[in-house]
């Protein structure tokens, strides 16, 4: 399992290890400040979150640390609260800083769909592409989306993370075939 994960990275990294790519990286890399800034600038002038969702989810995990369950507390919220728990822990405001967050974790999802993308296809224009249209998902206060980190969209990452371990297993089981 361990030769297997180093394989998948070693894989994914091999694209921006090659010198005769460096634009292509470079416009990975300006595609990724684009969906920050995208996502980020209506946190601008406001330094709080901005959704109900979030503020709830702040607070669900301010008294799991405190040593309390909610009973509404669902089993897929659980992961999410625990993983806000661990960055109170650490030392982030949950409140003034959370307006980060959202645009950390677009970026982190945009990069894996790219990957996702480039692995599936090996076209690069249309795995950057992806990440131009993954930016310009619909997002308000009534549907949610990227603006906000609430546990769909702390989700993403690990979506498409699934989808890339997915295709490197079936490639090697096709090979061993």
């Amino acid at each position: 399992l361990r030769n297997w994960f180093v394989k998948v990275r070693q894989d994914i990294f091999v694209f921006f290890k090659k010198k005769k790519n460096i634009l292509k990286t470079a416009g990975v890399v300006f595609a990724l400040f684009w969906v920050f800034y995208i996502v980020f600038v209506p946190h601008i002038y406001y330094s709080y979150p901005f959704h109900i969702d979030e503020w709830r989810h702040i607070s669900q995990s301010r008294s799991l640390g405190d040593g309390t369950i909610s009973k509404d507390l669902g089993l897929f919220e659980f992961g999410f609260d625990t993983f806000l728990l661990f960055l109170s822990k650490i030392g982030f405001d949950l409140v003034l800083q959370y307006k980060y967050l959202p645009g950390i974790f677009s970026v982190l999802s945009a990069f894996l769909l790219f990957v996702l993308v480039y692995s599936y296809f090996k076209r690069y224009y249309i795995a950057l592409f992806s990440i131009m249209f993954f930016s310009l998902l619909k997002s308000n206060v009534n549907i949610l989306g990227l603006w906000f980190l609430t546990p769909l969209t702390f989700s993403f990452p690990f979506l498409f993370a699934f989808f890339i371990f997915l295709i490197r297993f079936d490639e090697k089981k096709d090979k061993a075939s």
